[in-house]
């Protein structure tokens, strides 16, 4: 059986802070219009090398 973070519609449990808890403060989720993308905080701060990708969900 699969552990739960949080059950709800994607955009209430696509956070920051239960992201926080599975990937250890390691990306950010931000909003443009109606889409949620998960970035890695390097990207967000603009320090990251060319391999590290951002995921849109």
């Amino acid at each position: 059986m699969a552990l739960s973070i949080s059950n709800g519609k994607p955009k209430e449990v696509i956070t920051e802070e239960g992201l926080g808890r599975i990937y250890e403060n390691t990306c950010t989720v931000r909003s443009m219009a109606d889409t949620q993308m998960v970035i890695p905080l390097c990207i967000a701060a603009g320090d990251c090398s060319a391999s590290e990708k951002m995921t849109t969900i």
